[in-house]
């Protein structure tokens, strides 16, 4: 599997730099601005296998709330307890606190901790940083016993596209599962290094542009005439956070 760091020297390559620990700062500059770009338009395809994310929560006894990561933009599917048991989804708090009422069997709103069996997701305006927040709240909070069986819960999460530095290309793996990455973040990548004014090897241009129209096509963000014009940046789906294509 390609690894970050074969990736980044591949491209560093492709400006005819051979020596990783050589690269000028333009030539890392020019290899970050074509990673990004490839993996934002592979987010902005909005095929599940790049976008959705098991996360995983570990409960806390008599916790009702639990802050989700930055990256998580949406819950698209399912929240599940250790135990494979699925939990009932609602949208407001009113619905949430409702329920335990009029079908939980609950005398009031004020629900004793026990083992959840609903959840509902919150969004905030965050005060610094990322804008958005999102909150998971459970309803009932966890007792001890239901930590112990239930504990964690698994969240169908869309995540956002990373954004790397150069720093962050020395080591780890690629967001993307092993088979797509020559298929499409490759030459999506090589495609966007030609746009780098430091790109020299202009006969490697028309090459690459034709192997990211396919890869484009493939994923639906370009029509037949890409690969004629050289036009490999027509996009026809658009995501926003908070959405998923």
């Amino acid at each position: 599997m390609m690894t970050r760091t074969q990736f980044r020297d591949d491209l560093l390559a492709k400006l005819g730099q051979e020596v990783p620990a050589s690269a000028s700062t333009a030539e890392q500059t020019a290899v970050v601005t074509a990673a990004n770009g490839a993996l934002q338009l592979l987010w902005v395809a909005g095929a599940s296998y790049f976008l959705r994310e098991a996360v995983s929560i570990t409960l806390v006894a008599g916790t009702a709330a639990y802050v989700l990561g930055a990256t998580v933009q949406v819950v698209g599917g399912p929240v599940r307890m250790a135990n494979g048991e699925a939990l009932r989804r609602f949208d407001t708090r009113a619905q949430l606190d409702d329920y335990a009422l009029e079908v939980g069997g609950e005398s009031s709103r004020t629900v004793a901790d026990g083992t959840p069996w609903g959840f509902l997701i919150e969004h905030n305006r965050a005060a610094s940083g990322d804008i958005h927040a999102m909150t998971l709240r459970l309803q009932p909070a966890p007792n001890a016993a239901a930590v112990t069986a239930c504990s964690p819960l698994t969240v169908d999460g869309v995540i956002e596209c990373p954004s790397y530095s150069y720093s962050d290309l020395a080591s780890g793996a690629l967001p993307v599962p092993e088979g797509y990455v020559e298929l499409y973040l490759l030459p999506l990548a090589r495609s966007e290094l030609t746009r780098s004014h430091i790109f020299s090897r202009r006969e490697l241009i028309p090459l690459f542009q034709a192997d990211a129209a396919r890869a484009m096509q493939a994923l639906g963000l370009a029509d037949g005439q890409a690969e004629a014009t050289g036009d490999t940046g027509k996009v026809g789906k658009q995501t926003k956070k908070g959405s998923t294509a």
